[in-house]
C-alpha cells in the first residue's frame, strides 16, 4: 500500500505551518493456522518505509481457543507507530501553533487483549451473551504540547510513556419479547510525564451503560437507556463529579415503507454549566473551559423514514 499527505498553505501570512508533506510505502502478510477445530493462530507482519524515517517493523499475533459449545477466549498482541505531523488534535484555542515540530522521533506503541466468552442459548427466543476482555496500551516517545518562554506552542517527545489499561464486561440477555444490554468500562489512562497530572484529561475511569428494548406489539418497539459516567480528571488537575443520562425511544412501523420514530435524549437534562460555567471571561473576550459533560439540555425529536 501506499499512503501519504500533502498540505501548503495559500497564504504563508494567516498560518505558521507554511508545508506539511509525508508519503509511506508498505506490505502486510498474515498467516491464519487451524490448529485443531477449536483452536486457530493467527499471525501477521507489517513492513512500512516511511519517507525521511526509518523502516518500521510490525508483528503482531493472535490467538482464539474454544472450550466447548458455551465458554471460548480469545487474546492477541501487536505493535504500531505514528509519524510526528503538526495538526494532531489540541485542546488549546486560538494560539498559533509553532513551525518547531520537525526533528521529531515516531511514537512507539504495544497493545495487548484478552478476553473470555460465554454464550448459552435456551430456545430460539431465549440466550444470553457474556464478554469479559481486559486491555493494555502503551505509547513510548508521545508527542506532547509545550509553550516556550515566549508563551509560544511548539511539539516535542515526551520523556516518559503514556498507558492505557482496563477492562470491559458486556452482556446481552434475550428473553422472548425483551432484550437487555448491560456494559462496564474501567479506564486508568496515564501520562506518566507530567508528575503533577498523571491521568489523561476528560477520560472517565469507571463507565456503565444499560439498554433495555421491548417489542411491544408487531409493529412497536420500544427501548430505555441509561449511562452512568464516572470521575474524570480536567487538564488543570481538578476533578468533575460523576452523572447519570437517561434516554428513551419509540418506534412505530406504519406500513411495509414507513417508519415513524420518537427520541428523547437527556431525560433527566444534566447539563455542564449547572456544575461549572462553560466559559469565563467576558462574552467579548471568552475563555472556553474543557467540556466533560452534556451542554444542551433535552433534546427530543421524531422522524419518519420512507423506504422505497
Amino acid at each position: 500500500c501506499l499512503q501519504g499527505d500533502d498540505y501548503s498553505d495559500d497564504n504563508p501570512h494567516q498560518a505558521d505551518i507554511l508545508w506539511f508533506h509525508n508519503l509511506t510505502a508498505g506490505i502486510f502478510a498474515q498467516s491464519t493456522i487451524i490448529i485443531s477445530p477449536k483452536t486457530t493462530f493467527e499471525a501477521g507482519l507489517r513492513l512500512d518505509l516511511p519517507k525521511n524515517y526509518a523502516a518500521k517493523l510490525m508483528p503482531r499475533i493472535a490467538f482464539f481457543h474454544k472450550f466447548n459449545e458455551n465458554w471460548g477466549t480469545r487474546w492477541g498482541v501487536g505493535t504500531g507507530y505514528k509519524l510526528p505531523q503538526p495538526f494532531a488534535a489540541q485542546d488549546i484555542d486560538n494560539v498559533p501553533l509553532s513551525v518547531k515540530w520537525s526533528g521529531l522521533s515516531p511514537e512507539k506503541s504495544i497493545g495487548a487483549n484478552a478476553e473470555v466468552n460465554y454464550k448459552c442459548e435456551w430456545d430460539k427466543k431465549t440466550s444470553l451473551f457474556v464478554n469479559q476482555s481486559f486491555f493494555y496500551t502503551g505509547i513510548e516517545n508521545p508527542i506532547r504540547y509545550q509553550y516556550d518562554s515566549a508563551n509560544y506552542l511548539s511539539l516535542i517527545n515526551a520523556s516518559k510513556s503514556v498507558t492505557t489499561m482496563g477492562a470491559d464486561l458486556y452482556a446481552k440477555l434475550a428473553l422472548h419479547t425483551w432484550e437487555i444490554y448491560l456494559g462496564f468500562t474501567y479506564t486508568l489512562a496515564k501520562q506518566h510525564y507530567d508528575t503533577v497530572q498523571p491521568y489523561i484529561p476528560l477520560s472517565p475511569i469507571s463507565r456503565f451503560a444499560t439498554v433495555i428494548s421491548k417489542k411491544i406489539a408487531k409493529k412497536i418497539d420500544a427501548c430505555i437507556e441509561g449511562s452512568y459516567v464516572g470521575m474524570q480528571y480536567l487538564p488543570t488537575g481538578n476533578t468533575t463529579p460523576s452523572y447519570v443520562l437517561l434516554a428513551a425511544m419509540c418506534r412505530y412501523k406504519a406500513g411495509e415503507h414507513i417508519t415513524v420514530m420518537l427520541n428523547a435524549e437527556n431525560l433527566f437534562n444534566y447539563n455542564m454549566w449547572k456544575t461549572q460555567p462553560v466559559f469565563s471571561g467576558s462574552i467579548t473576550m471568552p475563555t472556553f473551559n474543557a467540556v466533560w459533560s452534556p451542554i444542551d439540555g433535552r433534546v427530543i425529536n421524531i422522524s419518519c423514514r420512507w423506504q422505497w
